[in-house]
């Protein structure tokens, strides 16, 4: 299987290494950041004080 030069300029031209190199720097950013995460049996998330726990639904509102 023969490489074809043509191809070869017109990725080289259409910049998919610099692509590359972009999602590489996406992955590698995501891959070092700390991520903050609740083991949640364990460990309660800390509600608002507004929070209330009561689901808000109107019965004029449904259609059924």
């Amino acid at each position: 299987m023969a490489v074809d030069e043509r191809n070869l300029d017109r990725a080289r031209k259409s910049g998919f290494g610099l692509g590359l190199l972009k999602g590489m720097a996406v992955t590698l950013k995501h891959l070092f950041k700390h991520n903050t995460v609740i083991q949640y049996p364990d460990e309660k998330q800390e509600l608002s004080p507004r929070t209330r726990g009561v689901i808000a639904l109107k019965e004029e509102n449904c259609t059924v």
